[in-house]
């Protein structure tokens, strides 16, 4: 089933009645508007600006921002002509400029669950895997949580993400990539002192947007990066664990004006068994609204961690293949399977009881996903590989 992916801007232009030069003149005038839409990145210069009446002709120029290009006019208006006159007839006329992403291919990388006994974080591992992401030049990484151990008390758990951050995020801000994580179950051992841990830790230098909703800044926030808009949503806020917060969710994914969307956090929405029961479907209702935004806002995937493999699996949903990505691969203790899919409408596509991260390769409207499993000390091979493309 086709579905409309690219969501309108909520850059708006409302103009209401008035004349242009010379306009037509109708016995029976009336009122118009003319609202102007852009999908992508651009804007759209109008010539006159209103008020207007029927009969006036109005001039439309999009203009796209740098690396994307115009490409046509929808709605009222069917045309590739830039710039373009048009005839207001109707009481309401829409107009959308589309844009289209026409910059080079790029990447990012997802990866989560690097902690260990040597202060908070499996060193040996999470350094191969620093190292393994600089080679693959990605403009950002995406970790979802349990970056460490934890421990309730203020000083051990700070001096803990400090050694996740001169480990891991240090090399690869050196590097020019792009860190962004979010907290895991381990992240809240002590929720208060944690919470001021993880605050004190990620500001400066190492600070993260703070753009989320009342409560959950440098928590959960949104990155738009090239043609792609990414979601990282904490999970557990007091009295609201295995949970997002979807009201704000909502009103990013109704904002949404770029075509590719990425949305993680730590708990899967899909449990396994062998690993965590707590996970997202503890409240399935909540648990499908969510992945139904998701898939109603154009993503195709979930990405999380918090059990420690890789695992693939897909699910049909009103009869569209949405995908989840577990990916706790970065030094946690690994888990054993003991069996499937807790609902057995889940299907396996691979499970990789080792570590490694997921590079995501975005070219135009193609996305290729591709686990990197570590084989033996400081190599890594690719190991599952999902493809799909967005429709323009």
């Amino acid at each position: 089933m086709k579905r409309t992916i690219l969501l309108l801007t909520a850059v708006t232009l409302i103009i209401l009645s008035g004349c242009s030069e010379e306009p037509t003149i109708y016995d029976d005038q009336y009122t118009c508007t003319l609202t102007i839409n852009t999908i992508g990145k651009g804007s759209v210069e109008v010539n006159p600006v209103g008020p207007y009446v029927n009969g006036d002709t109005v001039r439309l120029t999009a203009i796209a921002n740098d690396k994307w290009s115009f490409d046509r006019w929808e709605d009222s208006a069917d045309s590739s002509v830039n710039p373009m006159t048009i005839t207001l007839i109707d009481t309401n006329t829409v107009v959308t400029a589309v844009c289209l992403y026409a910059g080079e291919a790029w990447k990012f990388v997802a990866v989560n669950d690097s902690r260990g006994s040597d202060n908070g974080i499996n060193s040996t591992i999470l350094s191969e895997i620093a190292t393994a992401i600089i080679g693959e030049e990605p403009k950002l990484v995406i970790f979802a949580g349990d970056l460490v151990d934890g421990k309730p008390f203020y000083d051990t758990h700070l001096s803990q993400l400090n050694n996740w951050i001169s480990t891991f995020m240090d090399p690869l801000l050196d590097a020019g990539i792009q860190v962004y994580p979010v907290r895991g179950n381990h992240e809240i051992k002590n929720y208060d002192l944690c919470l001021q841990a993880w605050n004190d830790c990620f500001t400066g230098k190492y600070d993260l947007p703070k753009n989320g909703p009342e409560g959950e800044k440098n928590l959960t926030y949104y990155i738009e990066s090239e043609n792609a808009l990414f979601v990282c949503l904490d999970e557990y806020m007091t009295n609201n664990q295995s949970r997002v917060n979807q009201s704000w969710l909502d009103t990013v994914l109704a904002n949404k004006n770029v075509p590719h969307l990425f949305v993680n956090a730590h708990e899967p929405a899909y449990a396994l068994f062998g690993g965590h029961s707590d996970c997202l479907d503890d409240h399935i209702t909540e648990r499908d609204i969510f992945i139904n935004s998701i898939i109603d806002a154009g993503g195709k995937t979930y990405i999380c961690g918090h059990d420690h493999f890789y695992d693939h699996a897909k699910i049909n949903i009103n009869d569209e293949w949405f995908h989840q990505f577990i990916v706790g691969t970065s030094g946690a203790e690994l888990h054993m399977l003991s069996g499937g899919y807790v609902e057995s409408d889940i299907e396996k596509v691979k499970h990789i009881e080792n570590y490694g991260y997921l590079v995501v390769n975005i070219d135009g409207m193609s996305v290729t996903m591709t686990f990197k499993n570590r084989t033996v000390e400081n190599t890594f091979v690719e190991t599952d590989v999902f493809s799909y493309e967005i429709d323009q």
